[in-house]
């Protein structure tokens, strides 16, 4: 059925929208913003004494976020739902719309924005909805940022569905579990298969259930080695037998709750590194200077935290095992009287908590003395996370666990670090550029001698893809309100005039996308079901710096 303006809006109320629409004055961008429709449409609907009958139009233009004056048509960006948008062409003279697709409408407004372009030009086009046509996917986008339990629903309905198949790959999952070399939960050798693990299962139980309570926890773990359940089931016989009878219920009834309660309780982390490379990151004197605020409050703040998660968690998995992480940063030589030239600082009111710094090498290996704005770091962090991975590994004794990038510098070291090294990858955003200067991407070539977004957009594209999951504070950082397109949402499809057309950058219905609470329990504890089970990548990038034409500071 062909679209008209009349299955959005009462039919009578269609020709004043549309006098309305090609009304409105072309700017000098010839692109028309949201809010300056909503404005212009308030005014003439006053003017023309519709202002109170017209409800449908008003509908209709909030979920436009943009319009295209063209000489003859106008193409309007409606976002129908969060997440989704469609793209219309209209004429003056016809109520019908013409549907683009984001390859159309992208090519239509690149040469708006730069008409100049030569009449042969084929701009790069980069589309990566192949990588998400295997694996679960949600369907509302109101359960975007809810991935971790839509993962937990999906395992579980296949636990429950092919039973075979799924519990095998859970006992293979647990018979394999180590930490740090030691080999946790399951004996292999002696259970050998999902039949015998429900027969362990129930021998076990028992034999918790006759213990008498902490101070008989040797005697018990003597008793269940040999039914072949090593240690991390719990701290106390009273955990161990909860945490068994979890099993057991997957086992027989799985569901989504006791799924995720149960791999929660799975001790996996205990070495993490923190990403963040630019600023000048210290604990005094650091605040105020450039590229230095709340993303350093948060991540030490964040440190501190995970700390005394992780050693709880690992506690609670009767393991005497304490965490370590390391907040990864650049050492800078010229430090300006602060602590930025120490290797390695430990974090204050911490047991195990550091800051360790890397310096930023020139091509001729030689170390970067003075400080770089975070625009213009982009030319080292290859090398820097191949300096750091060393450094990981000599601090940890070997990998770590966790590996959580912060802004887009430290994703992009992340991912490097999460490809080399085969660990577990995290992002965080705290801000994306793209959606804090407006028509950055259309105009990148004016912004490109300061600002380098051309390298930048490319790498959140990358690690946003690569990343095993994301992290963010609020839904609408993701996806935004019914209103106003999200942070990430910003990156499913737009044209850098000349250089790139994206027309599908980012699946936000992926469940990689979580909003994390303030206890890092979420981030840590209750990722594991993607990590630990379903592998969330899509994608690994060869090259950190594809295009990259500047020159090094």
């Amino acid at each position: 059925m062909a679209d008209a303006l009349s299955n959005f809006i009462d039919e009578q109320e269609a020709p004043f929208l549309l006098e309305f629409i090609f009304s409105i004055p072309v700017p000098e961008t010839s692109i028309l913003l949201r809010n300056d429709i909503l404005l212009a449409f308030e005014a003439w609907a006053t003017e023309q004494g519709k202002a109170e009958t017209l409800p449908g139009s008003w509908r209709f233009l909030r979920k436009v976020q943009e319009i295209l004056c063209l000489p003859e048509e106008r193409i309007a960006v409606y976002r129908h739902r969060k997440a989704s948008c469609r793209f219309f062409a209209m004429k003056k003279e016809s109520e019908a719309l013409s549907p683009l697709n984001a390859r159309e409408f992208l090519a239509v407004k690149e040469r708006l924005v730069n008409p100049g372009l030569p009449a042969q030009q084929r701009t790069m086009e980069l589309n990566l909805a192949p990588f998400y046509d295997y694996g679960p996917s949600l369907k509302d986008p109101n359960t975007i940022g809810h991935g971790i339990r839509h993962l937990n629903r999906y395992l579980s309905a296949n636990l429950a569905s092919q039973p075979e198949k799924w519990q095998k790959a859970l006992y293979e999952f647990l018979k394999l579990h180590q930490l740090h070399g030691v080999q946790l939960l399951l004996d292999g050798g002696v259970i050998r298969n999902v039949g015998e693990l429900e027969t362990a299962l129930e021998y076990a139980m028992d034999a918790v259930e006759r213990s008498s309570g902490r101070d008989d926890m040797v005697r018990l773990q003597n008793k269940l080695r040999p039914l072949g359940f090593l240690d991390g089931w719990g701290s106390s016989p009273a955990r161990i037998l909860e945490t068994m009878n979890l099993l057991q219920d997957i086992l027989e009834q799985p569901n989504g709750e006791t799924l995720e309660e149960f791999l929660a309780r799975i001790p996996m982390v205990s070495k993490v590194a923190l990403i963040s490379p630019h600023g000048w990151f210290a604990q005094e004197n650091v605040l105020g200077r450039p590229d230095t605020g709340g993303q350093v409050v948060y991540v030490l703040d964040q440190a501190k935290a995970l700390e005394r998660f992780l050693a709880d968690d690992l506690r609670h998995a009767g393991l005497d095992i304490d965490p370590m992480i390391l907040i990864v940063t650049r050492l800078i030589p010229d430090n300006e009287g602060t602590t930025v030239n120490q290797r390695l600082e430990k974090v204050h009111q911490t047991r195990n908590v550091w800051i360790l710094r890397v310096p930023f090498r020139t091509p001729n290996n030689e170390v970067l003395n003075h400080w770089l704005s975070r625009f213009t770091v982009w030319p080292y962090l290859d090398q820097f996370a191949i300096d750091v991975e060393a450094e990981l590994r000599r601090e940890f004794g070997g990998r770590p666990d966790l590996i959580v990038g912060n802004y887009s510098d430290g994703n992009l070291v992340a991912t490097l670090l999460s490809r080399n090294m085969g660990v577990t990858q995290g992002n965080i955003a705290h801000a994306l550029e793209k959606s804090k200067y407006l028509f950055s991407d259309l105009h990148w070539g004016n912004f490109e001698t300061e600002y380098h977004f051309s390298v930048q957009f490319m790498a959140d594209l990358m690690v946003m893809n690569c990343a095993d999951f994301i992290i963010s504070s609020t839904s609408q950082e993701i996806v935004g309100t019914d209103q106003v397109i999200g942070q990430y949402e910003s990156y499913q499809f737009f044209t850098m005039p000349g250089l790139l057309n994206v027309t599908s950058g980012i699946n936000l219905f992926h469940p990689r996308f979580n909003v994390g609470s303030s206890r890092p329990s979420f981030s840590v504890g209750r990722m594991r079901s993607a990590s630990g089970v379903w592998p969330a990548r899509t994608c690994r990038p060869s090259s950190p710096l594809p295009g990259w034409t500047g020159s090094r500071t």
